[in-house]
């Protein structure tokens, strides 16, 4: 049977914030608008994550106090290239929930897998 090599991720799975459970996320990308899926609701803020304790990466669904105190905390997108850990919290009989976010450390073992890799000095040129 036939093996392949993935080229590029054209599609990336929703990470999800599941309320009071802490998220650790490495943010690749800037948050942004994705698109628009319904005509009832506006596009969602979203951002290119990884996942630090599992590895998985994907678009995180961003939520307005999120974005919101992530823009005043690191003006422009300075976020980007960081670890924070995420909690939502649902507020009891209010529709709204609040969000608890914290920069961490980046740990080595993740760390090293951002890097990119060496160049090998040693291959012959062309």
């Amino acid at each position: 049977m036939a093996t392949f090599q993935k080229l590029k991720q054209v599609t990336l799975p929703v990470l999800k914030l599941a309320k009071g459970q802490p998220r650790y996320l490495y943010f690749k990308g800037a948050m942004h608008l994705g698109k628009k899926i319904d005509d009832q609701k506006d596009a969602a803020t979203v951002a290119h994550c990884i996942d630090m304790e599992t590895g998985e990466e994907g678009m995180v669904i961003c939520p307005a106090v999120m974005v919101k105190e992530l823009n005043e905390a690191y003006g422009g997108e300075s976020y980007v290239g960081k670890g924070f850990e995420v909690v939502l919290t649902r507020v009891p009989d209010k529709r709204y929930n609040i969000v608890s976010i914290a920069e961490v450390a980046i740990p080595d073992e993740f760390a090293t897998k951002l890097a990119p890799p060496a160049e090998d000095k040693g291959k012959a040129k062309k």
